[in-house]
C-alpha cells in the first residue's frame, strides 16, 4: 500500500504547485482599437461564402512602464455581416508608455445573408494577453467594426 501512496502523494504535491509569477496584476488596461481594412468587393457583397479579413489593431499603453503584448484572441459575436470563428495569434510586441503601437491580424470568415451583405457591421470580442515586470494580465474588448466605419488611426 505504501508503494502506491508515495507516487500518488508526489504527483499531488507537484501537480498542485503554482508559479510564483502573479497572473492578475492591477494595472491600467491599455486602450485597443480594431480597424477592419478592406471589405468584400461590391459585386460579391450579397454572396455567401468564405472571405479573407485583415485587421489593424492600435494599442495605447496608458501605464508608466513598458508592457508586452503576448497574444490576441478574436471572434465575432451574435448576428452580423459575417461570422468569424475564434482565432488566436501570438505576438511579442513591446508597448512603450504613452505610445500607440499597431499590429496586424488576418482571419477568415463566412458571409451571412443580411440586408447589408458582407460589408455590414460586425461585433467582435478581442481578448488581449499582456505581461509586464509586475506580472501577466489580460483584457477583453468588444467593438463593432466594418470597412466603412473605421475610426481614424491614432497619432503617436
Amino acid at each position: 500500500m505504501s508503494k502506491l501512496t508515495t507516487p500518488f502523494l508526489l504527483l499531488l504535491i507537484f501537480g498542485c504547485s503554482s508559479s510564483s509569477v502573479p497572473t492578475n496584476v492591477a494595472m491600467i488596461p491599455p486602450e485597443l482599437q480594431i480597424r477592419q481594412i478592406g471589405g468584400t468587393a461590391y459585386a460579391a457583397r450579397h454572396e455567401q461564402g468564405n472571405i479573407p479579413l485583415r485587421f489593424e489593431i492600435d494599442i495605447l499603453n496608458k501605464t508608466a512602464e513598458p508592457i508586452t503584448l503576448e497574444r490576441i484572441e478574436m471572434q465575432s459575436l451574435g448576428e452580423g455581416a459575417y461570422t468569424m470563428a475564434n482565432i488566436s495569434k501570438p505576438f511579442d510586441k513591446r508597448l512603450d508608455p504613452d505610445r500607440v503601437e499597431t499590429v496586424e491580424l488576418f482571419a477568415s470568415a463566412f458571409i451571412n445573408k443580411t440586408i447589408l451583405g458582407g460589408n455590414g457591421p460586425v461585433t467582435l470580442r478581442a481578448t488581449a494577453y499582456f505581461k509586464s515586470d509586475l506580472g501577466s494580465f489580460r483584457q477583453v474588448y468588444i467593438q463593432q467594426v466594418n470597412e466603412k466605419m473605421n475610426p481614424p488611426k491614432r497619432p503617436n
